[in-house]
């Protein structure tokens, strides 16, 4: 058995394990009980690492480039006015499950308003707080 790839916890390597077990590539992990038992000796032992056959390591090595390789953040161009009035959040669109997705910046008076109502009512302000999420791929439009 050849050690083809290096985690700190074990459960770092579960859904790798599960990738390569469907492309029927017998695996294994080393060092996962003793870091269960006290992870903070990871370090110290190399991490967990999982192990796969010599003859399917190279395999097995391109099955985990693919796996890690980071997604296509978008394929729609946004143009200089778009990015100007709209901010990146931390979010996945519903529709295509891609990112990023951008929010309405608030304009002076929206804002000057929901101060005003958050003085009256905070409830009531929350109503103006609510922003329109873009999604850069698809377009798809909701609140949140």
């Amino acid at each position: 058995m050849l050690s083809v790839w290096s985690f700190t916890y074990p459960s770092e390597a579960y859904p790798l394990i599960a990738k390569l077990r469907e492309e029927n590539i017998p695996c294994t992990l080393s060092n996962e009980h003793v870091v269960l038992i006290d992870p903070l000796i990871s370090n110290a032992v190399g991490g967990v690492k999982l192990l796969v056959p010599e003859t399917e390591a190279e395999r097995a090595k391109a099955i985990i480039e693919d796996f890690f390789k980071p997604a296509q953040a978008s394929i729609a161009p946004l143009d200089a006015a778009f990015r100007e009035s709209h901010d990146e959040v931390a979010a996945w669109c519903p529709a295509c499950e891609t990112y990023p997705v951008y929010r309405k910046k608030f304009t002076y008076g929206k804002t000057a308003l929901a101060v005003f109502l958050t003085l009256l009512s905070y409830p009531l302000a929350l109503l103006f707080l609510s922003k329109t999420h873009t999604c850069a791929r698809c377009n798809f439009q909701w609140k949140r």
